[in-house]
This record gives structure tokens, C-alpha cells and sequence, in this order.
């Protein structure tokens, strides 16, 4: 289901992968997003290698946010109704 939500969603739109708690994976996650077509790959491979501190390691995305804001074609922005 995830990945067919992300086969819908325009390409120029970043993305970044979050865990279960829906915390951004990733240093410097706001100035390194994903498209929609690399987020897919990631998640076919089942992990992404992030680099930290101590070296790299591998970890398994749960879900994906939005980075919202301005992007090349639009000024992006969420409402969470709940």
C-alpha cells in the first residue's frame, strides 16, 4: 500500500524516510531529500545505508514525510486534521 501511495505522488515532491515513531532517518535528512522513485527503491531493497558518527550502518525506513516548504514548483504545505 505504501508503495502505491508513493507511485502517485508528483516527482518533484521531497521526501524523506522516517521510522516507526515517524522521526526523520538520517543526517542532515532536511537538506538531503528523497523523490518519490529513489523512496521506492529504497524501500524494494528493504533498508537504506545512513552515515553517522561511528560509520555508516543500515536501517529500515517504516514510512515517509514530506518536506514541506518551497521546492522547485510550489510552496508545500500539511494539515494534520485530526
Amino acid at each position: 500500500m505504501l508503495l502505491s501511495s508513493i507511485k502517485i505522488l508528483p516527482p518533484h515532491w521531497p521526501l524523506t524516510l522516517v521510522n516507526g515513531n515517524k522521526q526523520p532517518l538520517g543526517k542532515n535528512w532536511q537538506r538531503n531529500p528523497y523523490t518519490p522513485s529513489q523512496a521506492i527503491a529504497i524501500f524494494q531493497q528493504g533498508y537504506v545505508t545512513i552515515g553517522g558518527v561511528t560509520g555508516s550502518y543500515r536501517v529500515k525506513p517504516l514510512g515517509i514525510g514530506l518536506l514541506c516548504g518551497h521546492n522547485s514548483q510550489e510552496f508545500l504545505f500539511a494539515i494534520d486534521c485530526d
